[in-house]
Order: C-alpha cells, then structure tokens, then sequence
C-alpha cells in the first residue's frame, strides 16, 4: 500500500500548517484501494488530513483502464475530503480467484511515479506489479489470497503486503472494512513561555521547558528536529537546553504513539515515521550559535617586548561560528588592553607581563567590548576562544638624564663628576655602559657619577642597559650593537671631553747656568704627549709668578740675573684667562694644563757700574801724580 497509511496520517496536518517539506511523496498518496470486489465495485479511502480531487486518476487491471470520473459514484465523492470512503461502479469484472488492480494519478501505466497503489491476488507476477514493486508499494512475488465468491478483498488500513488484506464472505462496500485498524492517538499541544531564540554556545544553558496538554495514546516521547524534519534528539523530556547546538532552526515536538511505531532514530526524518502515532504541534526554537573558536600559533609566545625588535605573533582560528567577529587582548584578570584588527599580534613595547589572545565570536548588541573593561563582564550573545598566553619579558633602558655640564675639560686635573637620573627602567638585570659615538664600548662603571677626567679629547656617551639573562657581548672593546639576547639601551647622554695635557717636557741642555756673563745659554726644550686646541710656553718664578710668554724653544736666559725660573708647556682650550706677565700661573682660568717644569737656576754675574769724576786722560811720566777716583 501507499507509504501514507492511516497509521500516518496524523503527522501530515501538522507539518502541512506550518509549511515545512518533511514529505517528499506527492499528496496524492493519502488515498488508497480499500476494497475491491469481483463484480467490478473498487472502493477507495482518503487516509490524509486534505481533500484531495480524484476524478482524474485511473483504475487498472492489465488490459483494462478507466479513469474514475468516467465511472458511477456508488458512494462518497470524487473530492474526497479527509477520511472519506468513495466507491465506483462500471469497472470491468474481476477474475475473483486471480487478478489485480492499481490506482494511478495520471494514463502512463508503465512509470513507477504515476502508480500510487497496487494488489494483486491468486498469484503473482501480474503485468503491473512490476511498476508496483519499482514504486516501492509492493513486493515482488508477494500475493494476496483469491476472493471468495460474493465476498470481496478489504484492506486493512495498516501496511503494503498481502498480509493487509483479507477476504470476508460478504463485502462492506461503502462501509468501514471489518478489519481496519483504527489509530486513536492524539499528539497533544505544546507551549512554553521562555525565550525560543537562544544563544547557543556563549556557555550558559538556556532552558526551554515545554507544557503538554491533551495528548492521548498508551506511549509518549519528545522529538527534536531540524527545519527540514530530521530527527536530532529523542530526549527524555523539558526543559530541553541546546546550549553548544550550533546555529539554525530546530522543533520541538511531542508524540503519541502505540506499539508498532517504527523510525523514531537520531538521523531518520520524521516524515518516515510509520505505525499508529500523532504528532503535536511544533515550538521553533532559533539558535544563534556562536563559537569563538580554537586558536594556535606556531611563533614564539615569549618575547622580548621593548628590545626594538618586532616580534609579530601570527594565530590560525579553526571552527568559529557567529555573526560578527573580534579580536580581544587581555591581561590574565581578563582586562581589556586592545581589540586589534587582526594577526598577526606585535606585543613590542608593551613591557613585561602576561597577556592573553582571544578571539570573539558574537551576535549584534554585544556591549562590553572596549579597552578598559573586563571581558567578564561582556554581555549579549558571545563565545572566547581558547586562549594562547604571551610573556612579556619587559625591557626598558629608561629614560636618563643629567644637570651636570657635559662639554668638559678632560686633562685639566680637576674632576668633572656626571651624576646621572634613571627613571622608567624595566628589566630583571641593569647595567651602565660608556661607548664612544661608535657605539664602542669603553667602560661598564658601576654606577654614575661618572668622571672622565683624564679620558683625553672625544665624544663618549653614557648609556643605562636593562637585559634579561643570556645578555651576550657585554664587554669594554665590543660594540654596542653586537649585543645579543633580550636588552634594551636607554637614551644616551653625549659628553664632549676637551682634552688639554701640556705634555711632558725636557732638555739636554745645562740648566744651571750663568747669567750675566755675556755668554749664551740657549735651553732647548722637547715636548711630548701634549694635547689641546692651543698652546704656549710660559716661564715663571719658583712662586708660579709668570715671568714671560716665549713664543718657542730654545730660551735664553742671560742677562736674566741671578735666581730660579720654571719653564712650562701650556695646552689650553679657547677662553682661557690670566696668562700674561706679571700675573700667577696659579690665576690661570679655563680648560687648560701645564707640563711638568724645567727648573733652571741662574747663577748671575755682572761687574757692576762705574764712573769717575776725575780726568781719565793724564800725563803719565811727568813726575806728577794723576789720581782717578771712581
């Protein structure tokens, strides 16, 4: 018999009325071949919950064919409304002992799609049962048994095998058949008052419970469906939670159902369910499914953020589901610290510590989502992904700086401390660092302050290092910028070294000398090792009083007299003051530096002044004397 027998009729109205497409048999084949009986009489019933128009269908029984609005309506009528018996007369007789029939929508007896019904009797293999048996109405070799004389061949409502019919000594045309299985179940109807559009996979349970009244039958169970009457769940009963469902439609049903109902299975569709049963009516539920997702990454998740070196981090997302989507950076208390575009993710700067990459999958009206706030505290419809924690290890050289002079005078013998002010330094490690304005390193001090006295003319720089451990190539001679491991240099404060050394001075010559007598006494003097933008010889006292500025070696001190003089080398820078006879060395004012001295003592000499009043030209042999006073 047709797949829609009376045991299914139930089920159709309700899925009808809410225009799904659980059923892809046409609605013809909600009527059947009730009866049929020798003299020709063929009853049909509409076992549907629809009026369906007969008068175009056809009666066969090889070779004979009429189509039913060419035939006598016993009883009923060809607009057969639901559960309706209709009978026609005018049919060719039947061989009551073998023969068969089939009910056809359309005149093309061979095609398989035009035949809704079929029975044969006395034997098989009849010329239409192999259409029959390609419609799946029938099985090949299958018969019924002959009809007794008078009597007729009743269906029995129930399937499509010999065994639904019977043969009773008397028809029932027009009539109930004796032997039709009646179906008295009622699916009930459902409702409830919780929200049916839900956020499915945001991790919270949104329970739907279900209230049923009316239903009647001896069994009863819940189903669970998609829009299309797939079977999703059989569950024991409400409140039914869909929470991790995933997006779409699904409906909520309740059956009722006798002993023999068949295909109620996860993964059947409702709409071949067969046996005695009713369907309720539907809820929809509509499930926003949201899933943020899994997230991976094949990069480093420890980094040295503030080492000036990016450290892109790029993530794979696989299964996210939702309307909208977001990335979402927070600390470990879940606070909000960024909602970048995309990956990949550069956390340099960002100092040390932990954070955390998410994604987030969300429907429209979420709220919450901003720098600042938590991401405990989103609301609306949403889902985080799993998410991948990145260690900072936060450098930072800081900031330095300095009130001190940095344009000094280095070589002067007097110090020039730079003290200098560290602040916003971040690192587990700290060093100071002088390079020159190569970024050669010349010195790793302790700490500031830092005197560069001595150090000669150039430029240096002051640098504060802060460095995780592993830090490599930290050593006086290497360069700055062959430092390898996680580190970051400061801002680097410049100092200019005027460099100022009189050198080292001396002479082979005597410097004991006499002065006065007449004779030369030129003192040559060598220098070495001086250094400075200026230079000068200067000669002094043994008290520093400048005696003379020579202009170059070698000196003459003759005609000096007698004493102790120091002849200097003078480096000096421009701006220098004081350096002019008659003034001390000791007054001396500027970037500046003498040389050792040349002590020379002068052992003076010098006969002195004389003169006379007395004639100085005499008559010498006169006998007289010619004294000269002086």
């Amino acid at each position: 018999m047709n797949e829609l027998s009376s045991k299914t009729k139930r089920l159709v109205l309700p899925l009808l009325l809410l225009a799904l497409t659980f059923f892809t048999t046409n609605i013809t084949a909600q009527v059947v071949i009730n009866e049929v009986a020798p003299d020709g009489t063929i009853e049909l019933k509409n076992l549907g919950n629809s009026m369906v128009d007969v008068s175009g269908y056809w009666l066969c029984e090889f070779p004979v064919y009429d189509e039913l609005q060419d035939l006598t309506v016993e009883c009923g009528s060809l607009q057969m409304m639901p559960g309706m018996i209709t009978t026609v007369t005018g049919f060719q007789a039947l061989d009551e002992a073998d023969g068969e029939m089939g009910l056809y929508t359309t005149d093309n007896f061979a095609s398989a799609s035009a035949m809704i019904d079929y029975v044969e009797w006395g034997s098989a293999f009849h010329t239409r049962s192999s259409v029959a048996v390609a419609a799946g109405i029938w099985t090949m070799g299958d018969f019924a048994p002959g009809m007794m004389v008078g009597g007729s061949l009743e269906y029995d409502g129930e399937g499509e095998a010999s065994t639904d019919w019977a043969t009773p000594a008397a028809n029932s045309i027009c009539e109930e058949n004796s032997n039709f299985v009646q179906c008295e179940v009622v699916g009930g109807t459902i409702s409830t008052d919780d929200a049916t559009e839900i956020c499915a996979g945001d991790g919270v349970a949104d329970p739907i419970d279900v209230s049923l009244v009316d239903a009647e039958g001896t069994n009863s169970a819940w189903v669970i469906t998609d829009d299309q009457g797939n079977i999703l769940d059989l569950p024991a009963g409400p409140p039914f939670d869909f929470e991790g469902a995933g997006s779409g439609v699904c409906l909520i049903w309740h059956i009722s159902f006798e002993d023999d109902l068949m295909g109620a299975a996860v993964g059947s569709n409702a709409a071949d369910l067969t046996g005695c049963f009713e369907l309720s009516n539907s809820i929809a539920v509509t499930r926003n499914g949201v899933n943020g997702g899994e997230i991976s990454t094949m990069d480093p998740t420890e980094i040295c953020a503030g080492d000036g070196i990016a450290d892109p981090i790029d993530v794979t997302l696989e299964g996210a589901e939702g309307m909208n989507s977001a990335w979402v950076i927070t600390d470990e208390d879940a606070n909000i610290l960024d909602l970048p575009a995309a990956p990949p993710f550069d956390f340099e700067g960002a100092g040390g510590g932990v954070c955390l990459i998410w994604h987030l999958s969300f429907e429209d009206g979420l709220t919450g989502a901003q720098v600042g706030a938590n991401a405990s505290d989103l609301e609306g419809c949403f889902d985080l992904s799993n998410p991948i924690a990145v260690t900072r290890n936060g450098v930072n050289g800081g900031m330095i700086e300095t009130n001190d002079p940095t344009d000094i005078c280095a070589g002067d013998g007097v110090a020039d401390p730079i003290d200098v002010t560290l602040v916003d330094a971040e690192g587990t490690n700290s060093a100071w660092v002088i390079t020159d304005a190569n970024a050669n390193i010349l010195d790793l001090p302790a700490a500031p302050p830092f005197d560069f006295e001595g150090a000669g003319s150039g430029i240096c720089l002051i640098w504060h290092l802060s460095f995780e451990d592993g830090l490599t190539g930290a050593a006086v001679g290497n360069n700055a910028a062959d430092l390898e491991g996680c580190f970051s240099l400061s801002n680097p404060i410049t100092v200019t070294r005027n460099g100022v050394n009189g050198g080292e001075i001396s002479t082979t010559d005597p410097t004991t000398i006499c002065a006065g007598d007449g004779v030369g006494d030129p003192i040559d003097v060598t220098l070495s090792g001086e250094e400075g933008t200026n230079s000068a010889w200067v000669i002094t006292d043994a008290d520093a009083n400048i005696l003379a500025l020579p202009p170059a070696p070698p000196f003459d001190l003759d005609g000096a007299g007698g004493g102790v003089c120091l002849i200097w080398h003078l480096s000096f820078e421009d701006g220098l003051t004081g350096a002019e006879v008659g003034a001390n060395a000791g007054d001396l004012e500027g970037c500046f530096d003498l040389s050792n001295p040349i002590t020379v003592v002068r052992n003076g000499v010098n006969g002195g002044e004389i003169a006379t009043d007395d004639p100085t030209e005499i008559c010498a042999g006169d006998g007289v004397a010619d004294p000269i006073d002086v």
